[in-house]
């Protein structure tokens, strides 16, 4: 059995929240993920979104991080329990700079960072920045597949529609071969 530690008080959603929780500092953050970490937990999530339009914020809170610095600053804080986002909303990144931050992350971590993508939802947030909503999936296909590459070869290239590269050098590559675990999220009407 696996045990993951949401930390308390990231979304600050008022139907899903402890009173006790809307008093927790990043101070207390960092010592619960310790104290995850200490009594063996596998796993800490951290949620993302950049912004969360006013008219949303009953619904999903609005309280969120940045999650793979999240991540990395927790991984300072840590020194065995992996580091997940929950999720990563893939086509609102560059997928360079994605890949690059996450790889350090990893590498400096000793291999305890994972990354779970999704595609998103939230259009205003893709509005906001400047990214087309009816295109997520495309761009989350090509993004992917192009961060792969980047983890993986010793000499990447890249033609895609949304983002291209060739003779260039990518290190750190992940500690963890091919490369950092991967998971999709996601959720659909049956």
């Amino acid at each position: 059995m696996k045990l993951v530690f949401n930390l308390p008080h990231m979304l600050r959603l008022k139907a899903m929240m402890q009173p006790w929780e809307a008093d927790v500092t990043g101070a207390d953050q960092t010592r619960m993920a310790k104290c995850a970490d200490k009594w063996g937990y596998d796993m800490i999530a951290v949620p993302e979104h950049f912004v969360i339009p006013t008219e949303h914020v009953e619904l999903s809170g609005p309280h969120y991080f940045q999650s793979t610095a999240a991540q990395a600053y927790l991984a300072g804080a840590t020194s065995r329990i992996m580091l997940n986002s929950c999720v990563t909303v893939l086509p609102l990144h560059q997928p360079i700079v994605l890949a690059k931050a996450l790889a350090t992350a990893d590498w400096l971590s000793s291999g305890r960072m994972m990354v779970t993508f999704g595609v998103g939802w939230l259009q205003r947030e893709f509005e906001l920045l400047g990214v087309p909503f009816a295109e997520r999936g495309r761009i989350a296909d090509e993004y992917l597949a192009a961060i792969i590459e980047l983890w993986t070869s010793e000499s990447p290239r890249f033609e895609g529609r949304y983002v291209s590269f060739d003779e260039v050098a990518f290190e750190p590559k992940p500690v963890r071969k091919p490369h950092l675990p991967v998971w999709i999220g996601g959720d659909a009407d049956p």
